[in-house]
């Protein structure tokens, strides 16, 4: 799938925005513009990362194999970045303490430096050959 458009997954969360922000439901247009824009920038930012990860694979890892551990990463990546957005909801809706805030903030920066570190451990191994 060239498209991110067409994943599924993609038209799955577009949907659930809709239905949790559409005017008609309660929402606002500048809400689901503003989440759907989100949605497209998060999914791009995907896409780009998952060409990357493709140009600079190294020849000594099977392709497929590859493909498997960056399958897994982004699950791993993914789930922590959901459980963060939780914990944000929470801290700006004013329910949560500010010791969640702070561990919100710390996994999704663990989250953006483990994969820093992947890219560039990889380019490394690239450039070796």
């Amino acid at each position: 799938m060239n498209d991110f458009r067409s994943d599924p997954e993609y038209v799955a969360r577009r949907r659930q925005i809709i239905r949790e922000n559409h005017p008609d439901r309660g929402g606002s247009d500048e809400q689901l513009i503003r989440a759907l824009k989100e949605l497209d920038e998060q999914w791009s930012r995907r896409r780009s990362l998952r060409s990357q990860f493709e140009q600079s694979m190294p020849s000594f890892i099977p392709g497929h194999i590859a493909e498997q551990a960056y399958d897994r990463a982004e699950i791993y990546v993914g789930k922590l970045q959901k459980s963060t957005e939780h914990f944000f909801q929470r801290r700006n809706s004013g329910r949560a303490s500010d010791l969640a805030g702070k561990i919100a903030e710390q996994a999704g920066r663990f989250a953006g430096s483990a994969r820093r570190k992947i890219q560039d451990e990889v380019r490394k191994r690239t450039q070796r050959e």
